[in-house]
C-alpha cells in the first residue's frame, strides 16, 4: 500500500509541534538551510542565533565536525522565546542530493542544569569559607580587631537592617538544634521582643512550634545528618493559634573551615494568601469546565486555524461523534465546501472587527453523513495578556445549558497595609542581629527575592545571589558592583529617579510598580525602596523586587473568566436564574423574562420562586429532589406565565452551599417546551400505530414465503416427471424422431432446467431472507471447485473464443460447502461469459492476506456505471442484456437473484462481496473474500 507524503510545511509543522528541540540544518559557509522554531529568512548564518561570546568556538565545533563528521558543544543559543539560554550541540556531517557537505545540528535545553551548576559551585565557595567556630558568632565583637570593626559594622548594621525588612522568619541553630540567633520578624513570631533573647533556647521554650516539634527536629536534623540543603519545600504547618498557614522554607546546613557540619540555617517566606490565590484560580477554571460540561446548549472552542480544542457533551451529541473523535479535528472535516466558505468568512471578521456575531445558519456533517443545520453565536478568545487565541461559540438548537458564576474577589489593599506594616518594622528593627558578614551573605542570598543596595550617587554597592540570577536569565550583564543603576538597567523610566530621590527627601519606604520590556519579555515587578538612615540622614537605599508578571497574568484570567460568565449567561436562550432555595431569587437573564411573558428589563429579584409553580405536587417533588440529589436534570413540569398562560417547561437545576454555610443557594436553567412537548405526544402515538402495521406487514411476508415455498416444491414434483420422460425420449427414440419434434423436445428439456432452476433460486432466496440458508462445511481444495466450475462452462467459454486467465494458488484448503461456493464461481464466470465480447478475456486470481482469502473475477466486458453497482446485488435486478454471438444464442438476460444469492452464501460464510467498474465498456471485477 503507498503512503502518502506530506508537503514541506505540514513537515515542518509536525516537527515544531512534536519536537521541542532546536534543529538547525547549515552548509559549509554557515548559512542555515532550515530552522524547526521559525521562518527562515535568505541568508541567515547559524551566528545570527549564537552568543556573541561563543561565536569563536563555534566557529571551531563546525570545522571539526566537516573534518571528522560528528562533534559535541555546548553554547548560548536565541530560542523561541528570543532569550540565549544554555544548549547541548549534537552534530552530525551528511552530503546532500547535489553532492554539498551539509551539518545537521541538533540542540537540547540545558539551561536548567547549567543555572544548578552554577549556584552548586557559589554555594560550595560560600560554604568553604564559613568560620570554623559557628557557635561562638555572639562573641564576634571580641575578636575583632580595633581596625576592622568600623568597616564591618558598618557592613553588619546594613546587613542588620535588611534581615529584618524582609518578610521571611529566619533563625539558625546548632547541631543540638539550640536557637544561635534570629532575625526580629522570628522572634515578634514567639512574642518576644528581642531577637537576641531567643539565644540559648529550645523549641520547647518557644509557643510557634508547640504544635510540631516533632515535626521540625526529624526534619532539620535529617538535614544535618544527610548534609544536603533542601531548598523552596513547600509546606503547611498549623500555628500556636491553631490556623494553618503555608510556607517556602530552605533548609541549608552550615560548615566550618573542616567541612563539618557545626549547625543550619532556616528561612520561612509565608505564601498562604498567594497559595489560597493558586486554590481559588482552579476552583475558578473547575467551575467554567464544570458549566460547559452540564449546559445543554453546544458549546465549542477552536483555535486560530479552526481546529476544536474543547467542546462539551452535548456538542459531541449534536454531531454524533465521541470526543476521542472530535479532539484535534479541523471544522473543515465537518462542512462541504460551501459552508467552509461561509464559516470562514464569517470567523474572519469575527476576528477583524472583534465584535461577536450570532444568529449565523450552517450545516454540520453528522457522522452517518446527514446534515445538521445549527444556529450559532460566535465570539472571539483572549488570553491573560490580551493576545488573540481562537474562538467559542453556542449552538442554539441544543436544549440543555447550564450556567454558574462564581466570582473570585481579594482584597489588595488589606496586602498592601500589610506591606507597608511589614517595612515599617524593617525600617524600625534593622540593627539587632550580631552576625559575621559571610553569615549575612548567605542569608540573604537565601532570600527568595532580588536585592541590591544603593548609595546617594546611585551607584549600586550590594547584591544579593538572586539578583544576579534574575539578570542572567534576562540576558543582562550581572556583574553590577559599583555601576551606575542607569547602565545596568538602561530602560528603567525617569519616575524611578524620581522616586529615589523621593526616598533620600522623605526618608520613608516607597512601593511601586513597574513594566519594563527586557530582551523582548514584557516584564512587571513590585519594587520597594527603603532607606537606610544613619545620623538622621539616608545613606543609602535597599531595592528589593518581586517579579509580579504571573500574579498579574493570573488576575487579568480570572477578569477574562468573570467577563465571559456574564456574556455567557447574557447570550443563553434558555431562562436562568439563582436564588435561596425555598426562597427568594436573587438573579435571573433575559429569557427569564422571555418565557414568562415579563418586561425585558423587569426584575423579580426578591420574589419567591413557588410561586411560578403552577403544580404544587410538582414543586414539592423539585424541591426534594433537589435537597436528595443536589441537582435535577430533565425536570418536566408546568409553570404560569405573567398572563396566567400555562407552559410546559424542561429545568435544569443544582445547589450551591455559600462559603459561610449559613444558607443553601440554588441555581438553574429552564427552556419552553410546552410545543416540542405535544409534538412528542403526537410523535409517540404515529410510533405505536407504525409498530402495529409493521407487525401486521411481517406476518403477510411470512405467508407470502410460505406461498413460494410450498409453490416451489410442488412444481418441482411434475417438472422431475416432464425432465426424466424427455431425456428417455431422446435417449431410447431419438434416430426414429422428426427433426422438428427433436428440437421441441430440446426445448422443452432446456425450460424444465431453466425452471428448476428458478425454483432452487427461489428456494434459496426465501432461506437467505428468513436467514436459514444452511451450510455443510468440510475441509475443500477451492483451487479444485474453481477448475470444476471452469471445466463445466467450457462450452461457453469455447463457443465465444475467450480466453482465461488463471492466477490462482494450487492448494486452497478452506473450511466451507463445496456445492454452494460451486454456485458462486459458477453464477460469477457465467455472467463475465455473458457480458464479455467474442475473444475477450476473464481473469480468476486470489491472495491471502491476513486472516481472508481474497477472490477476484474480471473481465474486459462491458462494464457499470456506479449507479448500477449499487443496484447489482439486489432480489430480482436485471441490470443489462448479454452481449449475443453467433454461435451463443443468449436472449435470456437471467432471473436477477444469481448475485443476491451469491451474496447471501458468501455472507453465511462470515465473507464480504464488491463489485468494482471504472464505467461502461471497461470492464468490471467482482471480488469477495472467505475466513480461513
Amino acid at each position: 500500500m503507498a503512503s502518502t507524503s506530506k508537503n514541506p510545511h505540514e513537515i515542518n509543522q509536525i516537527i515544531s509541534e512534536n519536537i521541542e528541540d532546536l534543529i538547525f540544518i547549515v552548509n559549509k559557509n554557515h548559512i542555515c538551510e532550515y530552522v524547526n522554531f521559525e521562518e527562515l529568512r535568505d541568508n541567515q548564518t547559524i551566528f545570527n542565533y549564537i552568543h556573541p561570546n561563543d561565536s569563536d568556538r563555534i566557529k571551531k565545533f563546525l570545522k571539526n565536525t566537516l573534518k571528522s563528521g560528528a562533534s559535541l558543544e555546548e553554547s548560548r543559543i536565541k530560542s523561541r522565546s528570543n532569550s540565549f539560554r544554555w544548549f547541548e550541540i549534537k552534530s552530525k556531517r551528511f552530503i546532500d542530493d547535489a553532492n554539498q557537505s551539509k551539518i545537521f545540528l541538533i540542540c537540547r535545553d540545558i539551561s536548567k542544569f547549567k543555572k544548578t551548576e552554577k549556584n552548586y559551585r557559589e554555594s560550595l565557595e560560600r560554604f568553604n569559607s564559613l568560620v570554623d567556630s559557628l557557635p561562638e558568632i555572639r562573641y564576634w565583637k571580641l575578636v575583632q580587631s580595633k581596625d576592622s570593626v568600623s568597616p564591618f559594622q558598618k557592613t553588619r548594621e546594613m546587613l542588620d537592617l535588611v534581615m529584618d525588612n524582609i518578610p521571611h522568619f529566619i533563625y539558625w541553630k546548632d547541631t543540638n538544634l539550640v536557637y544561635l540567633g534570629c532575625n526580629t520578624n522570628f522572634a515578634l513570631l514567639n512574642e518576644v521582643e528581642e531577637s537576641t533573647k531567643i539565644i540559648g533556647r529550645h523549641d520547647r521554650d518557644l509557643i510557634w512550634s508547640k504544635n510540631i516539634i516533632d515535626y521540625i527536629h526529624n526534619i532539620e536534623s535529617r538535614v544535618m545528618d544527610n548534609d544536603q540543603p533542601v531548598h523552596n519545600s513547600i509546606e503547611s504547618l498549623i500555628m500556636s493559634d491553631g490556623n494553618k498557614k503555608w510556607f517556602e522554607i530552605n533548609r541549608i546546613p552550615l560548615h566550618n573551615l573542616k567541612r563539618k557540619v557545626v549547625g543550619l540555617l532556616v528561612t520561612y517566606e509565608d505564601i498562604t494568601t498567594r497559595k489560597f490565590a493558586d486554590e481559588k484560580l482552579k476552583e475558578s477554571e473547575e467551575k467554567y469546565r464544570g458549566i460547559l460540561d452540564n449546559i445543554k446548549e453546544s458549546y465549542f472552542e477552536v483555535d486560530l486555524n479552526g481546529t476544536f480544542t474543547f467542546f462539551n457533551d452535548s456538542f459531541c451529541i449534536l454531531l454524533g461523534y465521541s470526543k476521542e473523535e472530535l479532539l484535534g479535528i479541523n471544522f473543515q472535516n465537518l462542512v462541504d465546501e460551501e459552508n467552509k466558505i461561509k464559516i470562514e468568512e464569517l470567523y474572519n471578521k469575527v476576528f477583524k472587527t472583534r465584535q461577536p456575531e450570532t444568529n449565523f445558519q450552517f450545516q454540520f456533517r453528522y457522522k452517518d453523513g446527514s446534515n445538521v443545520t445549527c444556529e450559532e453565536s460566535v465570539v472571539i478568545r483572549y488570553d491573560g495578556d490580551g493576545n488573540k487565541i481562537g474562538f467559542s461559540g453556542l449552538a442554539r438548537n441544543i436544549t440543555e445549558k447550564y450556567i454558574l458564576e462564581k466570582k473570585l474577589k481579594t482584597s489588595q489593599e488589606e496586602l498592601r497595609t500589610l506591606n507597608r506594616e511589614l517595612e515599617k518594622k524593617v525600617a524600625e528593627r534593622a540593627k539587632n542581629l550580631i552576625e559575621s558578614e559571610k553569615q549575612y551573605r548567605t542569608t540573604i542570598d537565601s532570600l527568595g527575592d532580588p536585592l541590591h543596595v544603593v548609595d546617594k550617587d546611585l551607584t549600586i554597592i550590594l547584591t544579593n545571589k538572586n539578583l544576579k540570577n534574575w539578570l542572567s536569565e534576562l540576558n543582562l550583564d550581572s556583574d553590577i558592583i559599583g555601576k551606575k543603576v542607569s547602565k545596568v538597567f538602561p530602560f528603567l523610566p525617569p519616575k524611578i529617579y524620581d522616586e529615589y530621590k523621593q526616598v533620600f527627601e522623605t526618608r520613608e519606604s516607597l512601593i511601586s510598580q513597574e513594566t519594563n520590556t527586557i530582551s523582548n519579555v514584557e516584564i512587571m515587578t513590585e519594587t520597594r525602596k527603603i532607606p537606610i538612615i544613619s545620623e538622621g540622614k539616608v545613606e543609602q537605599v535597599i531595592t528589593i523586587l518581586r517579579d509580579i508578571s504571573e500574579s498579574k497574568k493570573m488576575e487579568n484570567q480570572l477578569k477574562n473568566s468573570e467577563k465571559q460568565f456574564r456574556e455567557m449567561v447574557n447570550n443563553l436562550d434558555e431562562g436562568f436564574y439563582r436564588g435561596v432555595l425555598k426562597g427568594p431569587l436573587m438573579m435571573h437573564n433575559q429569557s427569564f423574562n422571555r418565557i414568562l411573558g415579563l418586561k425585558p428589563h423587569e426584575s423579580m429579584n426578591g420574589v419567591n420562586s413557588s410561586r411560578f409553580f403552577a403544580n404544587e405536587e410538582m414543586r414539592e417533588k423539585y424541591y426534594l429532589e433537589l435537597e436528595e440529589k443536589g441537582f435535577v436534570r430533565n425536570f418536566i413540569t408546568q409553570i404560569k406565565k405573567r398572563n396566567e398562560e400555562m407552559i410546559i417547561i424542561n429545568l435544569n437545576a443544582h445547589l450551591i452551599v455559600n462559603p459561610k454555610g449559613t444558607q443553601t443557594e440554588v441555581e438553574g436553567t429552564f427552556m419552553d417546551i410546552t410545543e416540542k412537548f405535544k409534538l412528542e405526544q403526537e410523535l409517540m402515538e404515529s410510533e405505536k400505530k407504525l409498530r402495529e402495521q409493521n407487525i401486521q406487514l411481517m406476518k403477510l411476508d411470512k405467508v407470502k414465503n410460505d406461498f413460494i415455498t410450498m409453490a416451489a416444491h410442488e412444481l418441482k414434483t411434475p417438472l422431475i416427471s416432464i425432465s426424466g420422460y424427455t431425456d428417455y425420449i431422446l435417449m431410447k427414440h431419438r434416430s426414429q424422431l422428426s427433426t422438428e419434434i427433436t428440437e421441441d423436445l430440446v426445448t422443452v428439456q432446456r425450460n424444465v432446467r431453466r425452471l428448476e432452476t428458478l425454483m432452487d433460486q427461489l428456494l434459496d432466496v426465501m432461506k437467505i431472507d428468513e436467514d436459514q440458508l444452511k451450510l455443510h462445511k468440510e475441509l475443500q481444495n477451492v483451487s479444485k471447485i474453481i477448475n470444476n466450475c471452469l471445466d463445466e462452462l467450457s462450452y461457453l467459454i469455447n463457443e465465444k473464443n475467450l480466453e482465461i486467465i488463471l492466477d490462482i494458488d494450487l492448494e486452497i484448503v478452506l473450511n466451507v460447502d463445496g456445492e454452494r461456493v460451486f454456485t458462486i464461481f459458477t453464477n460469477l464466470i457465467s455472467n463475465a461469459i455473458k457480458f464479455t465480447p467474442e475473444y475477450g478475456w476473464i481473469e480468476i486470481s486470489t491472495r491471502k492476506e491476513d486472516n481472508k482469502y481474497f477472490f477476484a473475477v474480471k473481465d474486459n466486458g462491458i462494464g457499470f456505471t456506479e449507479d448500477e453497482i449499487k443496484r447489482l446485488f439486489k432480489k430480482f435486478e436485471r441490470i443489462k442484456q448479454p452481449i449475443l454471438s453467433e454461435s451463443v444464442n443468449v436472449k435470456d438476460s437471467g432471473t436477477g437473484l444469481g448475485l443476491y444469492i451469491t451474496k447471501g452464501i458468501i455472507n453465511a460464510h462470515n465473507g464480504e462481496i464488491w463489485a468494482i467498474s471504472e464505467g461502461l465498456n471497461k470492464g468490471s471485477k467482482f471480488e469477495f473474500t472467505l475466513p480461513l
